[in-house]
């Protein structure tokens, strides 16, 4: 068993996937103002902390299931953990220079990149 894991991590390093979310530009940290930039996660008015593979932010993090490329928007739809509550979430991200948009069934939100 060890040497068939040893094998497929061996292809993994040799040959790396590339993900969709690879290289996309809304991987960053992302508020309404310059001003919730500086608050720490810990705050409930923290900003959104975006990787390639989820987002953070206070006590919401979700975990993208799919991550679709689209003209200049991803449609992705995630599982999210809300204070251990755990919930389906699609929505779509945006991103024009330092602006994100934010779109779900609850609307259209616009957020700036923190520097």
């Amino acid at each position: 068993m060890p040497i068939a894991i040893l094998g497929v991590v061996s292809v993994a390093i040799l040959c790396p996937q590339p993900t969709l979310a690879q290289d996309a530009a809304f991987v960053g940290t992302w508020a309404s103002s310059e001003a919730q930039c500086a608050l720490p996660q810990v705050d409930p008015g923290a900003p959104m902390v975006v990787t390639q593979e989820g987002f953070d932010q206070n006590e919401v993090h979700c975990k993208f299931s799919s991550v679709s490329p689209e003209a200049d928007m991803w449609k992705i739809s995630s599982t999210c953990s809300v204070q251990g509550d755990e919930q389906s979430h699609d929505f779509t991200f945006a991103v024009a220079g330092d602006k994100l948009t934010v779109t779900d069934e609850l609307g259209t939100n616009d957020m700036i990149r923190c520097k």
